[in-house]
């Protein structure tokens, strides 16, 4: 189903028994995932450098009105023309803040070292 993504489109959306997808006239690959549940959800469909298709996740509906969302989709998919694989770069992004957080011997003690001694010791509060 194609139609232009707006609040009135949107609103007049329904949840069926499975999941479909609603994608917008204006910018290509730009659609909202309806599910069962009636969630809905704005997301970015390309294709990366090796031609394997991926979603990007803009947001919920509610969270972010149509407007601000087909603005960060054209966004996104200029970056996608240029050969960037937003994708990747997001997970690169949530790694580097993950490590951000190890990165003080007390971030490490807590996320790894403590729940780890607490299941491979009995003592484990006398080392703590």
């Amino acid at each position: 189903m194609k139609t232009k993504l707006t609040n009135r489109s949107i609103s007049a959306l329904k949840p069926r028994s499975a999941a479909y997808d609603v994608r917008d006239t204006d910018i290509k690959g730009f659609l909202v995932r309806v599910r069962p549940s009636g969630s809905m959800t704005y997301l970015l469909q390309y294709r990366n450098r090796d031609g394997i298709q991926k979603h990007f996740k803009i947001g919920l509906v509610g969270n972010i009105k149509p407007v601000p969302a087909r603005d960060l989709a054209e966004k996104k998919a200029g970056e996608v023309a240029h050969g960037v694989d937003i994708q990747e770069e997001k997970k690169a992004q949530r790694l580097a803040a993950e490590r951000a957080r190890h990165g003080s011997l007390r971030g490490f003690f807590d996320k790894q070292y403590l729940p780890w001694l607490k299941e491979h010791r009995k003592s484990w509060r006398d080392t703590e």
